[in-house]
């Protein structure tokens, strides 16, 4: 697998959430172990981008998280053309959100 930095890891996680998710889904969306994903998730949920339904089990991307994902989109379309021009490679979760 293709290394991946925290800010695509974060979108990730913030994307598969987007409609409320178990941690199993999130792990398997958004390509992450379940140790790193305990951090990511906690980390999430402090900064206020991801909630938690403790009576549902059910991680969801807040408005906040919305608003971060479509940033981070934007910017990734502008820099797609480049990362596409460079080698012609992207990773699947690159790929989904392209």
């Amino acid at each position: 697998m293709k290394y991946r930095d925290k800010t695509e890891i974060v979108a990730g996680i913030l994307d598969v959430a987007q409609e409320g998710a178990l941690k199993s889904k999130i792990m398997n969306g958004s390509l992450i172990k379940n140790p790193y994903l305990k951090s990511y998730l906690e980390f999430l949920r402090e900064d206020g981008l991801l909630e938690y339904n403790s009576n549902t089990g059910l991680y969801r991307t807040t408005e906040n998280g919305k608003r971060l994902l479509s940033i981070y989109r934007k910017l990734h379309s502008s820099l797609y053309v480049q990362e596409k021009a460079r080698d012609g490679k992207m990773s699947p979760l690159m790929q989904s959100m392209a």
